[in-house]
Formats: C-alpha cells, sequence, structure tokens
C-alpha cells in the first residue's frame, strides 16, 4: 500500500496514509486474508480471518495484536488450538469477553458451531451457549 509491503493487514493514518512500520510493525502479517477486525479498549487488536499464522507464528484463524502491530504472545492471548475453521466476526463485550462468529464447529476441540466466547485472555468460555 502506499508502495509499502503489507501482507493482508494495514493501519490506515486519518489522511488515509498507511503507517509507517516504525510504529505499527507486524512483520510478514497474517498468512491469510482478515475478515473481521475489533479494537479493545486498551488499544490491542483482535483479528480474525482465514489464516494459520501470523508473522511466522501459528494463530488458527484468531489473533491479538499489540499497539503497535505486534503479535501478542501465546503466555497473554491463547485460545489454544482455536477455531477449527474461519473466523467472519468479532465483537467485544462490556466485560471483556470477545463473541466470535464463522464458519468454524469446534473452538479447540469443544463444539462450538458457528459461534464461541471467549475471555479476554483468549481461553474458550465453557459456560456460553445457545440454541
Amino acid at each position: 500500500m502506499n508502495g509499502q509491503p503489507r501482507s493482508n493487514l494495514a493501519r490506515l493514518l486519518p489522511n488515509g496514509d498507511v503507517e509507517d512500520p516504525s510504529t505499527f510493525n507486524m512483520g510478514t502479517g497474517p498468512g491469510g486474508y482478515v475478515s473481521s477486525i475489533a479494537l479493545q479498549p486498551d488499544g490491542k487488536i483482535l483479528i480474525g480471518g482465514n489464516f494459520g499464522v501470523v508473522n511466522g507464528q501459528p494463530r488458527r484463524y484468531i489473533a491479538r495484536l499489540l499497539p503497535d502491530g505486534i503479535l501478542e504472545s501465546t503466555a497473554t492471548f491463547n485460545p489454544g488450538s482455536g477455531p477449527d475453521y474461519e473466523v467472519t466476526t468479532i465483537a467485544l463485550q462490556p466485560d471483556g469477553q470477545i463473541l466470535i462468529c464463522g464458519y468454524f464447529e469446534t473452538v479447540n476441540g469443544q463444539s462450538r458451531p458457528r459461534m464461541a466466547r471467549l475471555a479476554s485472555n483468549g481461553t474458550l468460555d465453557p459456560t456460553f451457549g445457545y440454541g
């Protein structure tokens, strides 16, 4: 974008220019397309889509970036094996929990067809059910 290499995701400045890698650097970025983004109040960025890696690190269909674009460690955001297919929608709840929807059937090996809730640290909420 604008002569700056980006892989499947870029952050734009208010004037529409691509933000410089010195302030927002995702490295190699997601290894597939991003279909959903949610900005948390602390500036962290949740991304969902059809990817298996982010910046060369395994992240199946959902990941969280720090405000500077760096992939967050699994020590603080870890959805385990994650969804078994694409995340198309991410919504934040006021309590910090994360709703995800998409074409998946399981999340972290648990049956969660098309919708699941994650805790703020990425773990699957076992109490969330629907239907």
